[in-house]
């Protein structure tokens, strides 16, 4: 039987280990040390087959009398504790050269690769580095920086018995900025990324040491215990590669990157999403600043410590499978928020039909499904953002004009068929799209007569959040080719970056109200193509305007996105009211838009600061005869059609 010795099992890394081990390994014997009685209790209520030690790292005698007994030791309480180190290390040393060799592994910290600029006292604190370490190809420069420092003793201690000619294996595993929820007994929290968001809630505001250019890398905690689990597990085997343990064993274990400027942006914006914060800017603070409110800031938020995991990828064939830091951080800001008792001002999940605004978490959930790089964001946001080039500009929520996309024609909106003709609840558009789910190629009438039963079958509050946000009973399918045809007029060689982004948010809108679809028809894989498809068309349309320079705000705005988002929060609800299905086509569409949007309009307007008419400088429907706004409705329809 496999015996290890455990230190910092309650701790938010060792506790995490603990678990995995257990979860993976239930026949490995896992001795724990802990401080005392109270600790224990917690591990022991969890996993009673741990037998827990009572003692402290300065407690050599029962340090030593643990390590003396295991095959493996964790040493994952502390990273700079030199005492306890050295008595593991002296310990398993003196075992006979005949035995089985014993195998120490020691965590570290990747503030060991800023130790060079902890030092500078000339540099300032939040600066970036372009320096990236490899602890696969650059093992021996990476010894070389820290062994300059003799405050890195636990690593330089390590460094220096591995390069000995002993029967000891030793592996030091250095992790970056860790995220996540822990799994382990006692504390599941960690630093960096909570510590933030928890100051950023408090001061309403987010913040960042100086410019915000300094970078980590990130890995989520499953993921960080996936790396100790298969060390171990190399120990269990005997494994001797000299890849992995020795002079070589030096692991780290950076699954991501972001800068703490873009985590800081991040943060803000996730909790301004959530209406938890008034604003998404972010202040750049000194390192006194910083440190006067997150403990050690400037260290763990303004330094430098680039390095992926290429050796644990290598040798070990790891590969992470959690969810990135950018994806994790709006829970974060919601734990950190519950943790403070902090409540949003309610707002209801999906806009309702009868309120303007309410529409955060579809905002945040818009901004995570758009998977785009972080410059990409930044160059969204300095071209929609308000300036004095536009008259009247609204940046990105600006209204200037109403599109109507609906086929033009009778068969159109049946998908080619008419039910008196063919029963089959399919209509052209399957065999157009085979590999599309099939509530997507219903016909209009099908799929109409299909969502309300299934929303009657659900209980009342279910009935009023998803009946009155269905995009409409003809479905999303023809508004989506509609855009897509529409979009080739718009994506012109001198098209300005306004010009296509919104029709990029109004596709990414379109699709997310899809995703309610599948959820109700249990096709939960949706996202993946969903994101696929909207981040492939950002991605290819960011690159293309890259090439053609055009990346400068002018008064030439279509923002086909803010029409595309009033279709989607405030849809004709006559679909679902007292007008039947085909007779809504008899009035003209912009002018129920126009009244519709007007009348929910004129509450918030004030406290939206903007008109509550809607005008822009294509057209302005309110001073159209209804004439003149079907003229004005069938010509942007033909364009879309051809």
């Amino acid at each position: 039987m496999t015996k290890i010795f455990l230190t910092g099992a309650t701790g938010y890394i060792g506790g995490d280990v603990l678990h995995t081990l257990l979860k993976s390994h239930p026949e490995y014997k896992v001795r724990a040390l802990v401080r005392d009685a109270s600790k224990g209790a917690a591990i022991t209520k969890t996993y009673s087959q741990v037998q827990l030690v009572t003692g402290g790292l300065d407690d050599a005698d029962v340090i030593a009398q643990e390590a003396q007994d295991a095959d493996v030791v964790l040493h994952l309480a502390a990273t700079g504790h030199l005492k306890s180190v050295q008595t593991i290390y002296e310990t398993l040393s003196k075992r006979p050269g005949t035995a089985k060799p014993p195998y120490y592994i020691q965590i570290s910290g990747a503030s060991a690769l800023a130790a060079g600029e902890l030092a500078d006292k000339s540099r300032v604190f939040g600066t970036g580095s372009d320096v990236i370490y490899n602890d696969l190809t650059g093992i021996d420069s990476i010894k070389s920086l820290i062994k300059q420092y003799p405050s890195r003793a636990v690593d330089n201690y390590i460094f220096s018995v591995s390069e000995q000619n002993s029967n000891v294996k030793t592996a030091l595993v250095v992790p970056p900025i860790i995220y996540g929820q822990g799994r382990g007994p006692g504390n599941q929290r960690s630093m960096q990324i909570p510590g933030l968001a928890k100051a950023t809630l408090e001061r309403k505001k987010g913040l960042q040491v100086g410019s915000g250019e300094s970078r980590w890398g990130n890995i989520h905690i499953a993921d960080l215990s996936s790396i100790f689990l298969n060390l171990v597990e190399k120990a269990v085997e005997s494994d001797q590669d000299e890849n992995i343990w020795g002079a070589n064993g030096l692991f780290f274990t950076g699954a991501g990157e972001l800068s703490f400027a873009e985590i800081s942006r991040r943060i803000a914006v996730a909790a301004n999403d959530f209406n938890l914060i008034p604003t998404t800017e972010v202040d750049n603070l000194n390192a006194k600043e910083i440190d006067s409110i997150i403990p050690h800031g400037s260290v763990l938020l303004g330094t430098n410590a680039r390095a992926g995991a290429d050796r644990a990828r290598k040798v070990l064939g790891w590969e992470p499978e959690h969810e990135s830091l950018e994806e994790h951080i709006p829970t974060t800001v919601i734990q950190e928020a519950e943790a403070l008792g902090i409540k949003a001002p309610h707002r209801s999940e999906w806009p309702s039909s009868s309120h303007f605004g309410g529409f955060s978490q579809l905002r945040a959930m818009y901004r995570e499904a758009l998977e785009i790089c972080d410059e990409g964001w930044k160059m969204r946001e300095e071209a929609m953002k308000q300036d004095d080039s536009v008259p009247g500009d609204e940046g990105a929520d600006d209204w200037d004009f109403i599109y109507v996309l609906i086929p033009g024609d009778e068969e159109g909106r049946f998908c080619g068929e008419f039910e008196e003709n063919n029963k089959s609840p399919f209509g052209k558009l399957a065999s157009l799209h085979p590999n599309w789910p099939w509530v997507f190629t219903m016909r209009g009438v099908d799929r109409f007569k299909w969502w309300r039963q299934e929303c009657c079958k659900r209980i009342q509050d279910d009935f009023s959040i998803y009946d009155r946000n269905y995009i409409g009973a003809y479905g999303a399918l023809e508004v989506f080719e509609n855009i897509l045809a529409y979009f080739d007029s718009v994506f012109q060689p001198n098209c300005d970056y306004r010009d296509f982004w919104p029709e990029v948010e109004g596709i990414a809108l379109i699709l997310l109200a899809r995703q309610r679809d599948f959820n109700i028809t249990k096709l939960h894989d949706s996202k993946h193509a969903r994101d696929e498809i909207v981040g492939s068309l950002v991605l290819a349309t960011i690159d293309a305007l890259k090439r053609q320079d055009v990346f400068k705000p002018n008064s030439e705005i279509h923002n086909l996105g803010s029409a595309l988002l009033t279709f989607i929060h405030w849809r004709l609800d006559m679909f679902y009211s007292c007008i039947a299905f085909f007779n809504i086509y008899d009035e003209s569409l912009p002018w129920i838009y126009y009244r519709k949007i007007k009348k929910l309009r004129s509450s918030p307007a004030g406290w939206m600061d903007r008109s509550d008419i809607l005008r822009g400088h294509e057209f302005d429907i309110t001073t159209m005869t209804e004439v003149e706004r079907w003229e004005h409705e069938d010509k942007w329809r033909r364009k879309a059609q051809n």
